[in-house]
């Protein structure tokens, strides 16, 4: 029984190991791949690693995540499948955790951005609500507060966008996710400054 039990510790530590690594690899290819062939070849890579990877609410979260990144460099009518799939991810990340705030807001993205029904999933208002939700339990949630902040812009209301992007500058890098965070808020700097 203790070497089933240490096999499988084992096996945790080496996903996690791994998830890790593909992170740090999902954000160079994210931010600094500019190719935009090469970003969406990269980033069907990571999906597909993830995809093997165990069903634990954080790597649902990924594979959500990451599913979002793909169907956003397809883009069109190519991009509803990886859509529809991310969307499935990301529900069951909060099935497994309902605690998982950081599953909650790329969510919330995905909402508020895809098109909606009856071509997708798309639900500006859901998206909102879900926002607001992170929000209330983690007021420095960089991806809700930009998410909601561009939410604020599609709708007209900029005068709000500009508070939520006023409070992400203001939240500090996660750690192990620093690179994604810094050019993050250099594109909300940016949209800010436009408004």
């Amino acid at each position: 029984m203790r070497l089933l039990m240490a096999l499988l510790m084992t096996a945790s530590v080496s996903v996690h190991a791994d998830l890790g690594e593909l992170i740090q690899a999902y954000d160079q290819t994210s931010w600094q791949t500019q190719d935009a062939g090469a970003k969406l070849s990269e980033l069907e890579g990571h999906l597909a690693a993830v995809n093997a990877m165990d069903d634990s609410s954080e790597v649902l979260m990924w594979r959500g995540a990451i599913g979002a990144s793909v169907a956003r460099e397809k883009g069109g009518v190519g991009a509803l499948g990886a859509i529809k799939a991310a969307k499935k991810s990301l529900l069951a990340s909060l099935e497994a955790d309902g605690q998982n705030h950081m599953a909650r807001a790329i969510l919330a993205n995905l909402l508020a951005k895809a098109p909606g029904w009856p071509l997708s999933v798309g639900n500006k208002k859901e998206a909102a609500a879900l926002f607001q939700s992170v929000l209330k339990a983690q007021p420095d949630n960089l991806i809700a507060l930009q998410g909601f902040g561009d939410l604020m812009l599609a709708k007209k209301q900029p005068d709000e966008a500009r508070g939520y992007y006023a409070a992400a500058l203001q939240a500090a890098p996660r750690v192990g996710r620093e690179m994604a965070d810094i050019a993050r808020q250099t594109q909300i700097k940016a949209q800010l400054d436009a408004l």
